[in-house]
């Protein structure tokens, strides 16, 4: 399994797209599986203020979403999780278990300035230009310790240079998976 990290509007799942299109890789965004499956609506209204989600609804989901291509051929990318260090940990229980394999972390940088921008042209609900700063502060105070984390954990993590083009950023990862980045 290939964790993708990013800053929100960093091109995660323009990404995980250009590498699922491959064939190589199976992409499972937790963002869209949790838009698409999670009907309450105070969940919903956290969802679109641009907060993290409850672990007590969020785990279960993405142990399930696990599962259902835990047995598949194709390594699976899974987009945008971990959010907290609690979900690290919840994943590095799992490899310690041997249920999950965690190959690589791809951590894609990107500044504020490039990001905001894709976002409000992306359109979706949460991405207002306030709930949008709220998620840059907590991705700055968060993945850091998520990144330390998971690099304790001796899962090797790319860095790859988001402001680029997607191709330019898509040649980067692709380095990265083969080793050399």
């Amino acid at each position: 399994m290939i964790l993708v990290i990013g800053l929100a509007g960093s091109g995660k799942s323009t990404q995980c797209r250009m590498l699922e299109a491959t064939g190589r890789y199976k992409w499972l965004s937790v963002g869209q599986m949790l838009r698409a499956r999670i009907e309450d609506p105070k969940s919903k209204a956290v969802m679109d203020r641009g907060d993290v989600l409850d672990d007590n609804l969020v785990l279960p989901l993405v142990s399930e979403y696990l599962s259902l291509h835990q047995a598949s051929e194709i390594e699976v990318i899974l987009d945008g999780f971990p959010r907290s260090l609690a979900q690290a940990k919840w994943l590095s229980e799992l490899k310690d278990e041997h249920r999950i394999d965690i190959t690589k972390v791809i951590h894609i940088r990107t500044s504020q300035e490039e990001a905001l921008p894709r976002l409000l042209e992306r359109g979706r609900t949460d991405d207002r230009e306030a709930v949008i700063k709220e998620r840059f502060s907590e991705y700055e105070s968060v993945i850091c310790k998520v990144l330390d984390y998971l690099r304790d954990q001796n899962i090797p993590i790319a860095e790859v240079e988001g402001n680029n083009s997607p191709e330019a950023v898509h040649k980067q990862i692709v380095a990265a998976l083969q080793g050399a980045g």
